[in-house]
């Protein structure tokens, strides 16, 4: 029996407590901040674009995937979109069946007291890749703090560092919240304008130290910053898709099935690359995995920074720079022409030079951190005595 867009979408409501979302529960003053039709018009635009996949007929007599096509499948434009992605690349991994892989389901999801980072979960013979709510945004937070570094406005690169920090800030005291008040049950719309007004109230209250313009302005938004964003999603996806390949998201992973994960996600990448619409940065067709792969590395580096200088884990630098090393390896045993691998060393040297400056502010914030936290949370306290009730 063919799986339905309806018995997806059940599946992952009946396990929501185990994947830490929810789902519908949105109260009625929340619905001047949900626009349902720009969604589902959004939805259908990329829906449109799944058309042309169903050349595949191969692919989808083999596997189950004709739920795809079906708007109600998604709550949100980037589960469509990453679920777009992620049948790219299935359809270049050649002659599989749903006896190797299975049923491979994209979701954007609140993660309190998880990885901040997207994994798998496997619920009822599915595997979920699970994207933390906002991530998406984040990256191109970072996207285009490297865009500011590389035409030199260092105000800008600035505040927009801050904005990153700040944001993982606002994230933590939220988490921290439901993790100490599970009576409370919030949509993801609800928990994004929970953290969004938490950010704000820290911006408003800090601008001596943060600066005031933090997101950035429509001509920061260029190819360069598309690529970056673009590059870590596709990389991720590939990533958590090589642990569905291998098998060991049944299991909890180790720094091994990491790096394997990493090799195997690269050369998935190479297999797709001649359907990837990445826009072009300079590195040529044949150099857009290993700008991915680059982008990727950019991403989680920066985060695992950003956690680490504030305290809110333990520093995963060390194990993030092993991974980088072999990745490296892997990514040099295919030669470049002469001008891609020049643009390549251009982006590198501009992140070597964002990590920097990255490194500094993370650590002038870091000064004022519990009284952020305080502050924040008497905010997010306020809020929800005045919006909120408990179940």
């Amino acid at each position: 029996m063919k799986l339905s867009a309806k018995k997806i979408n059940e599946v992952w409501l009946n396990n929501q407590i185990k994947i830490d979302d929810n789902i519908g529960t949105a109260p009625d003053f929340l619905k001047v901040f949900i626009s349902d039709l720009d969604t589902k018009s959004n939805i259908s635009k990329i829906i449109a674009h799944f058309s042309s996949l169903k050349l595949n007929e191969l692919f989808f007599d083999n596997n189950d995937y004709d739920w795809c096509f079906d708007e109600s499948a998604y709550r949100v434009t980037t589960e469509a979109a990453y679920q777009f992605r992620l049948l790219q690349l299935l359809l270049n991994l050649g002659e599989v069946s749903e006896a190797d892989i299975g049923t491979i389901v994209a979701r954007e999801a609140i993660t309190p007291g998880a990885s901040v980072m997207p994994r798998v979960m496997l619920v009822d013979d599915i595997s979920f890749i699970v994207f933390p709510l906002g991530w998406i945004s984040q990256m191109y937070l970072v996207a285009t703090a490297i865009v500011a570094t590389k035409l030199g406005d260092r105000i800008l690169m600035h505040n927009i560092i801050n904005g990153f920090c700040v944001n993982i800030i606002s994230e933590e005291i939220v988490y921290n919240f439901f993790d100490e008040n599970p009576d409370y049950t919030l949509s993801p719309a609800e928990f994004s304008l929970l953290y969004e007004s938490v950010s704000k109230h820290l911006i408003a209250t800090h601008k001596d130290l943060l600066g005031s313009q933090i997101r950035p302005t429509e001509e920061y938004l260029t190819p360069l910053a598309e690529a970056i964003t673009y590059g870590c999603e596709a990389f991720t996806l590939a990533h958590e898709l090589a642990h569905i390949l291998v098998e060991d998201h049944k299991l909890k992973s180790d720094m091994a099935d990491e790096i394997k994960a990493d090799k195997l996600a690269f050369d998935l990448l190479v297999g797709s690359s001649k359907t990837d619409v990445m826009p072009d940065v300079g590195i040529g067709l044949d150099g857009k995995p290993i700008f991915c792969a680059h982008a990727f590395l950019l991403i989680a580096h920066a985060s695992m920074l950003v956690y680490s200088k504030l305290g809110f884990e333990p520093s995963q630098i060390s194990e993030l720079n092993m991974r980088t090393k072999v990745l490296a390896d892997r990514i040099n045993s295919f030669s470049l022409p002469a001008d891609s691998e020049i643009n390549l060393k251009r982006f590198d040297l501009l992140v070597g030079n964002f990590l920097k400056a990255l490194n500094v502010e993370a650590e002038l914030l870091a000064t004022t951190k519990v009284e952020m936290m305080e502050m924040g949370s008497s905010e997010l306290s306020r809020l929800m005595a005045s919006h909120f009730k408990k179940n």
